[in-house]
């Protein structure tokens, strides 16, 4: 069997390289199997399909979001609110009792 390979006129160096050879060719081989099953286990999730995906769909949500928060009391574009009424600077200031002569 030697003979019909060529093994049998290699040197001790030469089959010792050869051997290595083989053994990385195998080391590379099962790396790259365990890499794919790996692989498979790091899979990602499918996304899910979102309700509208052209653009400017979600502008009438918007829209109807934006009148109904209008619409609440209390929002800004409605003025000055009932408990906040214009004050003067009267409104702070301490008002001195008249003095009475006694006579």
């Amino acid at each position: 069997m030697q003979l019909e390979s060529g093994e049998y006129f290699l040197s001790d160096e030469q089959k010792k390289s050869k051997e290595k050879a083989k053994r990385s060719d195998i080391r590379s081989q099962e790396k790259s199997q365990k890499d794919v099953e790996r692989a498979k286990v790091f899979v990602a999730p499918k996304e899910k399909k979102r309700k509208s995906t052209e653009p400017g769909s979600n502008e009438t949500g918007l829209t109807e979001q934006v009148q109904s928060l209008k619409s609440r009391p209390g929002g800004s574009n409605q003025g000055p609110s009932p408990g906040s009424a214009k004050s003067d600077t009267s409104d702070f200031l301490i008002k001195k009792a008249k003095k009475v002569k006694s006579e």
